[in-house]
């Protein structure tokens, strides 16, 4: 089951965990309120197929 995104920054925090999501607007709005964060990729919403060539351009 899906976490609600509060939840999943609060987790990424404490376990300093970055956050990958094609979910930018919700999650800029969170992250703006922190005063540190362990980081988040955004990628665009695309097919799961480019969305994996994204991250990995993104992990290189």
């Amino acid at each position: 089951m899906a976490e609600p995104d509060h939840a999943v920054l609060a987790r990424a925090t404490r376990e300093n965990l970055v956050i990958v999501t094609e979910n930018a607007r919700d999650f800029r709005a969170l992250v703006a309120r922190e005063e540190i964060h362990p980081g988040i990729i955004i990628i665009p919403c695309t097919s799961r197929e480019q969305s994996k060539a994204y991250l990995l351009s993104a992990i290189d």
